[in-house]
């Protein structure tokens, strides 16, 4: 019950994080290092709400957050932290990324990602394609973990939810499966 105390109350922080980084809900339709069909940036924070974040391929961007909005990180693209409420966060080929959380949504590292830190979902799928590599832990609240010949230097931890450990996955910090009470 403490675990699942402390994944909610990272969920309201991660929000109100996000939310402060936010300035007008009414500003264009796409905040990121690809506007949605515009131009690109590198390095700089792209905050969002009601709009999708693309860090183009070979890109880097410090930090991406979003409510309701999906973060997508090309391949060979960097962001430094990801954080959503209600949006879904994408690592592709050979991405890269400090930490990436998300509440109400999934985060998906496709091949030969790596993200040198934690990655966290409260309500959503963490799902780590061959080749990933996470170096701290990862957890989630209530969705499936599914590791395909990954690797996880930390712990893998979920709370009501399932992990799926497939063939030639690494878990160096071992794994750990709560029931939350029904309190």
């Amino acid at each position: 019950m403490r675990a699942m105390r402390r994944q909610i109350a990272c969920a309201g922080l991660i929000s109100c994080v996000v939310l402060a980084g936010c300035v007008n809900a009414g500003d264009e339709p796409s905040k990121s290092a690809d506007k949605a069909g515009g131009g690109s940036s590198s390095e700089g924070a792209n905050h969002s709400v009601n709009s999708s974040i693309r860090i183009t391929a070979g890109q880097k961007a410090d930090d991406a957050s979003t409510v309701n909005g999906a973060i997508h990180v090309d391949a060979n693209a960097a962001v430094k932290n990801g954080d959503t409420v209600n949006g879904k966060i994408e690592l592709g080929e050979q991405a890269s990324a400090d930490e990436l959380h998300t509440v109400n949504g999934s985060i998906t590292l496709d091949a030969g990602a790596r993200v040198a830190h934690a990655v966290s979902a409260v309500n959503g799928r963490l799902t780590l394609h061959p080749g990933a590599d996470v170096g701290g832990g990862i957890s989630n609240v209530n969705g499936r973990i599914v590791l395909e010949a990954a690797h996880v230097g930390g712990v893998v931890k979920t709370v009501d939810g399932d992990v799926d450990v497939g063939a030639n996955s690494h878990v160096d910090g071992g794994l750990l499966v709560e029931k939350g009470s029904t309190d």
